[in-house]
C-alpha cells in the first residue's frame, strides 16, 4: 500500500471512528496522518473539532489556526474556529472568524447566527 493510500485509508478510519463517537480512535487516526503528513489540512481540521469535542479547547484552537493558514478558502475550518475561540476566548476573539466564514460563503447561515449572537455579545 501506497503512504497515500495509507493516508486515505487513516482518515477514513478517522471519520468512521468520529461518527460512531469513539474520540480516541478517532484522535489516534488522524495523529498518526500527521506524522506522515504534517500539512494534511483536512486532518487538522478534524483534528481541532476532535479536541473541541473533548474539551481541549486551546489545542484545538491551535490545530485549527494551523489548518486555516493551509486552507484559507475553507468556510467550515474557520468557522470552527470562530466557535471554539469564542468558547476559549469570548465573542470578542471569535467575531473576526465569523465575519471570514461568511465572506467566504454568503450562504453559511450558522455562521451568520453566530456572528450576530457574537456582535450582540460584544455591545
Amino acid at each position: 500500500m501506497t503512504q497515500s493510500a495509507a493516508i486515505d485509508e487513516l482518515l477514513r478510519s478517522a471519520e468512521t471512528h468520529g461518527v460512531a463517537g469513539d474520540l480516541p480512535a478517532t484522535e489516534q487516526a488522524l495523529r498518526q496522518i500527521l506524522e506522515h503528513e504534517p500539512q494534511h489540512a483536512q486532518a487538522l481540521h478534524m483534528l481541532g473539532l476532535t479536541l473541541w469535542q473533548t474539551g481541549r479547547g486551546q489545542a484545538a484552537l491551535e490545530a485549527l489556526q494551523h489548518a486555516a493558514t493551509l486552507i484559507p478558502e475553507r468556510a467550515e475550518t474557520h468557522y470552527l474556529l470562530a466557535k471554539v475561540s469564542e468558547q476559549v476566548h469570548g465573542p470578542a476573539t471569535a467575531i473576526k472568524h465569523y465575519l471570514c466564514a461568511v465572506d467566504l460563503a454568503p450562504q453559511f447561515a450558522p455562521a451568520w447566527a453566530d456572528l450576530g449572537i457574537a456582535q450582540a455579545e460584544c455591545g
